[in-house]
Formats: structure tokens, C-alpha cells, sequence
């Protein structure tokens, strides 16, 4: 009887096939960070998952992509890519722009219409696809890898035992008054490190209109360790001479410096100044919040 019970157990389970894993969920904050293809560096995506944004099932994806023009002559673009965020594995996301608008100044800058398509894609937390199909003809599929160490994610969802501390700050900051424009935060508590990419225009980006009126930069430092809440002396970084999509090697220099001073989980006061570069000798405040609800894991 036994025997017999075990061979019935074996030939189920030789019918059933070879077990498949489980979708990858996307629905979790625990995307929310920085991923680049080590392929083309000095271009990248940040990216932040608004989980259950309306919907139990899923959540919201918003991703910045700083990356180039096709040729080494066209500078600096960005695009602004958004979907549903869902359990299943994949993304569906819509590719936007916005053109037009003044540095760290109105006017408020509308998206363009839809300018493709793309679906984002994981194997796991470390690990991504980013598939894309221009309405002009670009197409490709770009590896994703994170830039920096994962904090809560898991294949199935956001891990709530996990230790956070200042990666609940990390996500998409705004000024509503110069809205279009902003910086996409990364926190790593595990290193004390932020990471940011700042998406804005050039100061008379208005009168141009065009991809040439946008501008990106970077800003990476250590000492943004636990229970910290401001650093100054950030490096702003600008980036040059890439191709998009395209092992072209890059430029980087340091052009100035910002202070960033937390006031709460959606207040953050952003100082900045340049020393060099097309800003050189302007300095300005920002008053930030977030372009979206404040995460649950942020206690700050």
C-alpha cells in the first residue's frame, strides 16, 4: 500500500512537468533606486515603485532616464517613463519628455505626448530589463544592474522586517512651483551613501524648446549614515560626450555643490552653488517635496 502510494505521489508530480517559478512582483518599494548598464557607463534609470498606489493589486512605476542623444553632438537627454506596476514580472510603461523649461525656474513644464513604449522586466532584486521602442525608430533592450545595495526587496514583495532607515527618503523630489523638473534620490543606508540624478533644463531653456534645452546632473557622497538628516558639500556632478544607448566613453567634472536638509519625510530643503560649467557663480534654494505619497517605511 505504501509502495503503491508513493508511485502514484512520483507519477502526479512526472505529469505535473518541471515546477515553475513564480513572476517576479514589481508592486513593492523595494525597487525604488538606482540601476545603470555597466555597459554604458554615465547613463542610467531611477526608479520608484509606488506600491498599491489606488489598488491593492498594484502599484505605480515612475523611472528617469538620464542618457544622451544619438550623436556624441547632441548632449544630454532625459525621458520620464510611467506604468502600472503589478505582481505578474512586467512593466508596460509609456516614454515622455518635457522640453522648455528654465533651470531651477518656471514655467511649469508639461510631458510631451507619448514619444514609445517600453517594458521593464526583473530577474531579481539586483538584476533588469529595460526593452524600448522609440516612435522615431530607436529600439533596444538595455541589462539593468543596481547601483547601489538592495534594502527591502524580495522576489515576492517588500520584506517588513527589513532595516531602512534612510532609504525611506529615496524616491522622486519636486518643486510644484517649477514642476517638469526635479531630482530622483537614492539612499544606502548599509554604506551612509546618497546618490541623486537631477533632472532640469538650461537657465534659458524656455526660449529654445527643444531636446537642447535640457540639462542633467549627478550627485553622490558618503556620510549619509543612519540617524542623519542633512549633509553638506555634495558633489554635483555633470556628465558629457555620451551616446545614447552607446558604449561612448563619458566626461565627468565636478561643477559645484549642494547641502540637502530634511525637514520631514516630505520637506526637503536642497542648497545649491556652482563654481564652474554654463552655472558657474549661480547659487539658489530649493523647497522640495515628493512627487508622490511618502513611503510607509519612512519614520524620519
Amino acid at each position: 500500500m505504501l509502495r503503491t502510494a508513493r508511485l502514484c505521489i512520483g507519477l502526479a508530480a512526472f505529469a505535473a512537468g518541471p515546477a515553475v517559478a513564480a513572476p517576479f512582483n514589481l508592486d513593492q518599494h523595494g525597487l525604488t533606486g538606482s540601476w545603470y548598464d555597466p555597459a554604458t557607463p554615465g547613463q542610467g534609470v531611477e526608479i520608484e515603485v509606488y506600491p498599491d498606489f489606488d489598488d491593492p493589486t498594484q502599484g505605480i512605476l515612475f523611472a528617469g532616464w538620464f542618457t544622451y542623444d544619438a550623436t556624441a553632438a547632441g548632449g544630454q537627454r532625459w525621458y520620464a517613463m510611467t506604468g502600472l506596476a503589478t505582481p505578474t514580472g512586467a512593466a508596460d510603461l509609456h516614454i515622455y519628455s518635457a522640453y522648455g523649461g528654465n533651470f531651477a525656474a518656471p514655467p511649469i513644464v508639461a510631458p510631451t505626448a507619448p514619444l514609445g513604449t517600453a517594458t521593464l522586466t526583473f530577474d531579481d532584486c539586483n538584476d533588469g530589463l529595460l526593452a524600448y521602442r522609440f516612435d522615431d525608430g530607436r529600439s533596444g533592450m538595455i541589462p539593468l544592474a543596481r547601483l547601489t545595495p538592495n534594502v527591502t526587496c524580495t522576489s515576492t514583495g517588500d520584506d517588513v522586517h527589513a532595516v531602512t532607515d534612510t532609504y525611506g527618503l529615496s524616491g522622486n523630489w519636486y518643486d510644484p512651483n517649477t514642476g517638469g523638473q526635479g531630482l530622483m534620490f537614492d539612499f544606502a543606508p548599509s554604506l551612509g551613501g546618497v546618490f541623486a540624478a537631477w533632472y532640469t533644463f538650461v537657465q534659458n531653456g524656455q526660449s529654445i524648446g527643444d531636446g537642447a534645452s535640457q540639462r542633467w546632473y549627478t550627485l553622490q557622497a558618503t556620510g549619509f549614515v543612519p540617524g542623519v538628516s542633512a549633509l553638506a558639500g555634495i558633489p554635483i556632478v555633470d556628465t558629457t560626450g555620451g551616446v545614447f544607448d552607446s558604449p561612448v566613453p563619458t566626461h565627468s567634472v565636478q561643477v559645484g555643490s549642494v547641502d540637502l536638509a530634511f525637514q520631514n519625510c516630505n520637506a526637503l530643503t536642497v542648497t545649491y552653488r556652482f563654481d564652474r560649467g554654463e552655472n558657474a557663480a549661480l547659487s539658489g534654494v530649493l523647497q522640495l517635496q515628493r512627487a508622490g505619497p511618502v513611503p510607509a517605511i519612512c519614520n524620519l
